[in-house]
């Protein structure tokens, strides 16, 4: 019957939204404001709003939007308000990142630089004068660039 087709049809359009959330991961995102907020303390980290983004990935994701308080390496040329994805740096993969593009993100300090390593140390550099060497015990406040949502300007 035509009931049991439009009832069949509905579970199945239900069946799919419900697969299509679960691949959207909620990633903490920090605009301009929320950034300046949890930089002063006013804001905590699990209070942040999150966007949704189709990335299958068992690890850890912040968003941030580039602005002009944020630090940047020289060669990071990304326009402002252009969403930044940034990545959690496991022990085990840290030797993947010379010469990519990463985060230092704490409480008090934020600037997005380059990986450099040499020999057994591991820096992440934002200029001639300002790094940050890699401390294992250190590990949350180091993000890996993973990629960038920006308006395409016609």
């Amino acid at each position: 019957s035509i009931n049991a087709i439009i009832n069949f049809n509905h579970q199945k359009i239900v069946e799919q939204a419900e697969l299509n959330q679960k691949r959207l991961a909620k990633i903490p995102y920090l605009d301009t404001l929320n950034l300046r907020l949890y930089l002063s303390k006013e804001l905590e980290f699990d209070h942040l709003p999150a966007i949704e983004f189709p990335i299958q990935s068992s690890h850890v994701f912040i968003a941030i939007e580039n602005h002009d308080d944020i630090s940047n390496h020289l060669d990071f040329n990304f326009a402002g308000h252009t969403i930044l994805f940034f990545e959690e740096i496991l022990l085990d993969n840290i030797h993947t990142l010379d010469g990519q593009f990463g985060m230092f993100f704490s409480t008090d300090e934020l600037f997005i630089g380059k990986y450099v390593i040499e020999q057994e140390t591991i820096d992440l550099v934002l200029n001639n004068w300002k790094k940050k060497t890699f401390d294992p015990s250190l590990i949350k406040r180091f993000w890996r660039f993973y990629g960038k949502f920006e308006k395409v300007h016609r």
